[in-house]
């Protein structure tokens, strides 16, 4: 949501793996969001009351968040999407500034994409940086894509 078009909604408590159902009442979804009170057990708003799963989480929003912040591209450019294949979505959020490229992986194994067929939205650059790990992609002709992964892919030139 937070690559996509709009002003994206988070639910509270989504950034730490709150979940709760409960059916019919909308208003009984979700407690309270734990910390910040005294008594509470839990205190989800510092990082020692967190799980390592809870900061991973935490840690991917707030990095994806951030950049969402400073990237005209995400907050206002175009969107162009290409029709899945293999079990791999792509897509490009651009504006006069920037260019995003973001890639959705449902596939159970590792693929080597071939960027040739999104060479519209490609021309002029050569590499990218995953903004998620930070990881330099130094030739984007082919892209190693990790099963089940998303990855947001700002685009530049050597």
């Amino acid at each position: 949501m937070l690559t996509t078009r709009g002003v994206p909604q988070l639910y509270y408590g989504t950034e730490v793996l709150m979940k709760n159902f409960k059916n019919p009442s909308d208003a009984e979804v979700r407690r309270d969001f734990p910390g910040g009170w005294p008594g509470d057990r839990e205190n989800k708003f510092s990082a020692s009351g967190r799980t390592a799963q809870e900061n991973e989480a935490f840690n991917f929003t707030k990095k994806l968040a951030q950049y969402r912040k400073n990237c005209s591209a995400l907050q206002t450019g175009k969107l162009t999407q290409y029709l899945p294949q293999d079990g791999v979505y792509v897509y490009f959020r651009h504006d006069e500034t920037k260019s995003v490229m973001v890639i959705l992986s449902q596939s159970d194994k590792v693929q080597t994409l071939s960027t040739r067929r999104f060479a519209e939205n490609l021309r002029g650059f050569t590499q990218g940086k995953n903004v998620l790990d930070d990881i330099l992609i130094p030739d984007i002709r082919q892209i190693t894509v990790p099963a089940m992964s998303a990855m947001v892919v700002e685009l530049g030139t050597k």
